[in-house]
This record gives C-alpha cells, structure tokens and sequence, in this order.
C-alpha cells in the first residue's frame, strides 16, 4: 500500500493481482511535440534488455479526452507503435468522481475500444466501478484501489502533501446493485425503513466482509472497518467483472444497459426513503453511462460485433 493507497488489477477471467502505478503527468493535447516524446520513450524502453511485457503508458487530461478528433489523431499514431499493450489513464472532468459528461465516457470507450482493435492489450488504471463500462471496449483488465485517489486520476496529489486528507477519511459501504457508495448514517436509515436488506450484496458476488451490517441490528452499532469496506468494494468489482464475461457484444450490451437500469429503480427507492450516496451515489450519472455506452455501440457496434470472439 501506498500513500495514494493500493490498488487492484481485475481482467475479464476474473484474476486479481496487486499493483500500483504512478504516470507523472497528463497530455493537454495530442500534438507533434506529444507524439514526438512518446515515440522516442517507446523506442528506448524497447532497446532495453527486459524479460516482462512492455506496457506504454498513455495519460490523457479529460480536455484532451473530450477532443474527439485527438483521440482519432492518438489512435492512428498507435498503430504504427508496438508495445505488448498500452497503461491508459484519465483525468476526470472538474475533479468529479463519477464523471457526468456523456462525451468524455464515450470518447474513452472509443479509445479503449481501437487500441484493442489494433491487436493490444489494454489495462485502464485510477477506475470507479463506472469503469464497468470498459467490458464494452473488450479492454484486458481495469485497475482501481482502496481510496479515492487510487479510483481516480488527480495528477495534483502527485505533487502535494494530502497526509492531513487522508487521515480524515470517511467509510463508505459500496452496493453494487445501486452502483452506488453510502455512509453508514444512510444505512441507518435504510434499516429503519425496512430497505436494508435490498442493499445487501448478491451472494452471488461472494462478499462476506460486510456481513455484519446485514445482521439485523442498526448498521452504526455494527460498524464497518476501513480494510472490510476497501476489500468488499474490490471483491465486488472483481465479481461483478467476471459475471459480464458475455459471448457476444450485444450480449455485452443488453446486460450492461440492465445492470445500470436496474441500480436505477433501487435508487428511486433508496431516494424517496432519504437514503443518499451524497458525492458517490450513481443516480446522477446513470443517463450519462447509458448514453456513451449507446453511442459507443453506434460508432464501434460493428466492429465490436464482428471481433469480440477474437478480443
């Protein structure tokens, strides 16, 4: 664990490594310089006698990421580099944790999608769970970790001092059929209403170290550890991975659109009983995850459909 906390790497198998990595900055702009330094990076690191697969780490500032036409630009210089794969991270737009911006989700998509496409392995560092999404793109496995630094990329906080912030941490329960994150006030309230036990996870995900919440008492008398909450936020992403595994992209698709569709409904639920995931909670963002993941199948549907046995 590092200071920015620890990080787990989940695949489309459903294998689980430990991992951390650091990028040290994000493009503003894919331009000549940008592709310039990373080609020269590229070649060196190739000449470099190493028996592990070479990953090019790609760093994108969410203006960047919201240029379509610099995504297309970055994809066609791609082609032409030939590492084992590529280490793609985002800044999110304005700091936000889940990203509201349709086409910002959508352009990432698109890019996960054509690196994939063109032969390579894809590993997406600094995810949320709203990074599920990245199944659609067929990307090789997504990386998310214990804190909110590790879930998203702030590269600000690799150049300051956020010990004061990081001592000051909340624990927050993830549901993942909400696809929402809560504090246990929430579930307080929750209980009281008789709506506990529908934000229970699925047994199917296999979870148990968050039992103890769903016992029957009052979820506060209860509590919930940070290294529990960490390892059930982890070992549900890792399971909820694993069961979208599916055969076909409109397979993909179909589930995908059920899956947000579903945490939906139990959020109007949880919403009208005033239990809220405050800064975590999915509801403001579920049109804006269903809208890229449409327009990604507009724009990437045909080739996905005809090469998702073969990703």
């Amino acid at each position: 664990m590092g200071r920015h906390g620890s990080n787990g790497i989940f695949d489309l198998g459903g294998r689980s490594d430990s991992a951390e990595a650091r990028p040290l900055g994000a493009a503003a702009a894919i331009d000549d310089d940008w592709i310039a330094r990373h080609t020269a990076l590229l070649e060196t690191a190739s000449s470099s006698p190493n028996e592990l697969p070479l990953l090019m780490t790609i760093a994108l500032s969410s203006d960047c990421l919201r240029n379509q036409e610099q995504i297309h630009d970055l994809l066609d210089v791609a082609s032409s580099w030939n590492p084992a794969g590529f280490y793609v991270v985002f800044e999110h737009p304005d700091g936000e944790y889940l990203v509201s911006d349709p086409n910002w989700l959508a352009n990432a998509l698109d890019l996960m999608a054509g690196l994939r496409l063109r032969g390579r392995e894809v590993v997406v560092g600094y995810c949320t769970h709203q990074f599920l999404i990245a199944g659609l793109a067929k990307v090789t496995a997504i990386a998310s970790g214990t804190w909110m630094n590790v879930r998203s990329f702030p590269p600000e906080k690799f150049y300051a001092d956020y010990e004061d912030e990081i001592r000051q941490r909340a624990v927050w329960y993830y549901c993942p059929q909400a696809l929402s994150e809560y504090k246990l006030p929430f579930l307080d309230l929750a209980h009281t209403q008789g709506l506990l036990p529908s934000m229970a996870p699925d047994p199917a995900l296999g979870s148990n170290y968050v039992a103890n919440l769903f016992s029957g008492a009052q979820p506060t008398t209860v509590g919930l550890d940070e290294p529990s909450a960490f390892r059930h936020y982890l070992h549900c992403l890792h399971s909820q991975i694993a069961l979208l595994n599916a055969a076909s992209f409109d397979e993909a698709i179909l589930a995908e659109e059920h899956r947000l569709e579903d945490a939906r409904r139990l959020l109007g639920r949880l919403h009208r009983a005033g239990v809220l995931g405050q800064l975590r909670d999915f509801a403001e963002v579920v049109d804006f995850s269903l809208a890229a993941i449409r327009a990604h199948a507009n724009t990437r549907g045909h080739q996905m459909h005809r090469h998702w046995t073969d990703l």
